[in-house]
């Protein structure tokens, strides 16, 4: 079954979302252009993703957001290299910098088709693989949480399509497009293109299982995570429906999932399908598969037993003076964690105009609030100062939904 996670919508092909408000004639909530609350920023160019939460306060909290954006931004090198607070980039990887996939912080794109061979552009976009055919213990486990998917042998959980120099890709990846034509309620034609994607196995490695499942992820945008981690849990199971048993035809489900530095069952809330309860979690996952960087929550490649040479190459482990000796040192992984909390969301642009007011008593009046929650608040931490306690606009829920087989 193909789920997907109602998204953070602040971007500007989004705005659609945020266009809510009722139809009584009440005058509009005053805050709701703050979409994050006292943290949100003033910003409408073309890094307004890049700032930091607009409450920030004190120096050496803004070092932290700096020293964190350095690392998102700059491209790790492979093994060993006298770069060694950057170094361990691979064997095995699918882009060199964080910033290469959330371009500006931003989303990604779907990559585009060309004839020739270098014109598949997968810089921003990865494929997820699991198993098709699994056990019935398995399904339990996934069911309960203790296991998120079942992997292939091939490639694992997900598809390296670059690698070092002396070890093999796991495979190259190509797109073409079909398109089709819909016919709206009002007689209206639409265009749909619908992408077809190919995976052709490396020679040096094994072809993808026939029972393999593809999953293909663009990246997401950056801006408002650590607001979405503030919410109270309770707060969002509050909005779970998983037998739609109000009727309204929304069934809406928490992902459940295993947190390995907590060692118990956690809420799901980052990546497309919920598949990671925090922050942290969320980075270490994205640094090993996408990068091929080991960390203290991630401390092995993601080499398979059959890729000798992924094995054997070379690694950064071990060479950084910190308590974590692995190729993200403990005090990059804390700087980028904390950088990737306190990433600000923009303030909405026309909140209260006529037009956008009237869109949004539609957005409401069609439902659309029932799976886009408009505003949460976040809970109170003497921590995360800039997250505690603020009003909140994310519209969404945070659960998974089954959004059909087309999707």
């Amino acid at each position: 079954m193909t789920r997907c996670i109602s998204l953070w919508v602040y971007s500007a092909i989004a705005l659609i979302g945020a266009l809510m408000t009722s139809c009584s004639g009440k005058s509009p909530d005053p805050n709701q252009h703050l979409s994050a609350g006292s943290a949100t920023i003033r910003a409408t160019h073309a890094s307004a993703f890049s700032k930091h939460s607009a409450n920030m306060s004190g120096a050496e909290r803004i070092l932290r957001f700096n020293l964190g954006n350095d690392f998102f931004e700059r491209a790790w090198v492979s093994q060993r290299a006298s770069t060694q607070s950057r170094d361990g980039l691979g064997p095995l990887f699918n882009n060199n910098a964080c910033q290469n996939c959330h371009i500006k912080d931003g989303r990604g794109h779907a990559p585009q088709v060309s004839q020739t061979d270098n014109g598949h552009d997968f810089s921003s976009t990865l494929i997820r693989t699991i198993r098709r055919d699994i056990t019935p213990d398995q399904r339990q486990q996934m069911l309960n949480g203790t296991l998120a998917h079942v992997e292939l042998n091939s490639t694992g959980a997900q598809i390296q399509h670059r690698a070092n120099i002396g070890t093999s890709p796991e495979a190259r990846l190509r797109v073409s497009y079909k398109t089709h034509t819909v016919t709206l309620g009002d007689g209206t034609s639409v265009e749909l293109r619908q992408p077809l994607w190919h995976v052709i196995a490396h020679p040096n490695q094994k072809p993808l299982e026939q029972h393999a499942v593809l999953s293909v992820r663009v990246a997401q945008p950056m801006i408002g995570l650590g607001m979405l981690e503030a919410v109270n849990a309770e707060d969002i199971l509050r909005h779970e429906d998983v037998t739609d048993e109000n009727k309204d035809g929304i069934s809406g489900k928490a992902n459940q999932v295993w947190n390995s530095e907590t060692n118990r069952v956690e809420l799901g809330r980052f990546g497309w399908k919920a598949g990671q309860s925090t922050l942290r979690q969320q980075n270490a996952a994205a640094f090993v598969n996408d990068m091929g960087l080991t960390s203290a929550l991630q401390p092995n490649d993601n080499c398979q037993d059959h890729q000798l040479d992924c094995i054997n190459r070379p690694n950064g482990n071990g060479d950084q003076n910190d308590d974590y000796p692995f190729e993200v040192s403990n005090n990059i992984f804390n700087d980028i964690e904390f950088y990737s909390r306190n990433l600000a969301v923009p303030e909405r642009r026309n909140a209260y105009s006529r037009d956008v007011l009237k869109g949004k008593a539609l957005f409401k009046k069609i439902g659309c609030d029932g799976c886009h929650i408009e505003s949460f608040k976040t809970s109170q931490h003497n921590i995360h100062l800039e997250q505690s306690e603020q009003v909140i606009y994310p519209y969404t829920d945070l659960l998974v939904h089954d959004m059909g087989d087309a999707l």
